[in-house]
């Protein structure tokens, strides 16, 4: 693995949009439109504001601490060994699960969906290999690897929305607010736990751009395209399949792509979009293996961190077969403990880093 790999801006972007999309474009629809209704896209316009408010949170405790990663942060704050104590508690029980968890999301979709008579095992044995791979060729070979996957990702969700536009139907949008304001703030739970929460871990990677100057504005463009997309695919949802559709299916978007039909000669092409959304998973995974490795390596000081990446990939692998028994566990646990896991370090931890440095700033300045 890389000592200090670089990346491009672009490419940070490019990380966010996947970081973001993830899995969510395949299971958001349908836990958002269960919140809010035909209302979901207001959800996630006020999402799009708290993001923003989530990107500026993190990027003002990386200019306290330039150069340094989450790891390094913690330890600057509250010294080094409880520093190094809070972060090996804080990558085993938030990126390590939402490995693990994302990991399950994926194979059990894969097994339901295309390959029912394979072995999960054997699904994740296959997908964690890849992981392994590249996480062992560090962060750049990632983010090369994302702007490929991410360019055929867009051109599959620029053909689905292109595609499905006949069907459209407005009348789905209405009526505006029929529930009130009530629906769309608890739309917001979801749309911020499956996709925004999370950016925290980009502290992680920062350190490695190679302009540091313009890296807050290419985390900021990558929420707002990532966010375009999951708002594009929300509002093809309700306008195609309606609202109860959208809402009792668990893979909505997978729904979407069975409906597209060009000429009765172009159909069935749901399975050319399910590798768009595997892709993104991917490196949504990778991203987090990433995280989890080097933030191991910098607490526990270790020089070789390859030397990690095969047991934790094994560990990780038998989380993902005991974390969840079925989808509708995954779904009931996305839904109702989720959002608090993410809401506690996602948001509350980097308030918590923030006003730490906001206080050593000012005893300093004393």
């Amino acid at each position: 693995m890389e000592q200090k790999s670089m990346i491009s801006i672009s490419q940070l972007t490019i990380l966010m949009i996947m970081n973001v999309v993830g899995s969510s474009i395949l299971i958001l629809p349908s836990q958002l439109v269960a919140e809010a209704k035909q209302d979901a896209w207001l959800s996630l316009l006020i999402s799009l504001l708290l993001s923003i408010l989530i990107v500026w949170l993190c990027l003002a405790i990386y200019r306290k601490h330039p150069g340094k990663t989450l790891i390094q942060i913690f330890e600057a704050i509250l010294g080094k060994w409880t520093g190094k104590a809070i972060s090996l508690l804080f990558i085993m029980m938030y990126p390590f699960l939402l490995c693990a968890l994302t990991l399950r999301s994926m194979g059990e979709f894969v097994k339901a969906q295309t390959m029912p008579d394979t072995p999960i095992e054997a699904i994740y044995v296959v997908f964690i290999i890849a992981v392994i791979y590249a996480v062992k060729l560090g962060i750049e070979s990632i983010a090369r690897t994302a702007e490929i996957l991410s360019f055929i990702g867009f051109m599959m969700i620029l053909f689905m929305t292109a595609s499905l536009i006949p069907q459209i139907q407005l009348g789905n949008l209405l009526p505006v607010l029929e529930g009130g304001f009530k629906p769309v703030v608890q739309g917001i739970i979801p749309s911020m736990s499956f996709s925004f929460l999370e950016m925290v871990l980009f502290l992680m990677l920062l350190p490695h751009a190679n302009m540091q100057a313009k890296a807050g504005k290419a985390l900021l463009l990558g929420v707002i395209i990532g966010w375009s997309l999951l708002f594009t695919i929300t509002l093809l949802s309700i306008l195609v399949l309606g609202v109860e559709i959208t809402s009792s299916e668990i893979y909505p978007t997978f729904g979407l792509a069975k409906k597209i039909s060009i000429g009765h000669f172009f159909e069935r092409v749901e399975s050319t979009i399910a590798f768009a959304w595997f892709f993104t998973c991917f490196i949504r995974i990778c991203i987090y293996f990433y995280v989890i490795v080097q933030g191991l390596a910098q607490a526990l000081n270790l020089k070789d961190k390859k030397m990690l990446v095969i047991p934790l990939a094994i560990i990780i692998v038998n989380v993902a077969l005991v974390a969840a028994p079925n989808t509708s566990y995954i779904y009931n646990f996305d839904k109702k403990i989720l959002p608090f896991f993410n809401l506690t370090f996602g948001l509350l931890v980097p308030l918590f880093l923030w006003a730490a440095s906001l206080v050593k700033s000012n005893k300093r300045a004393e």
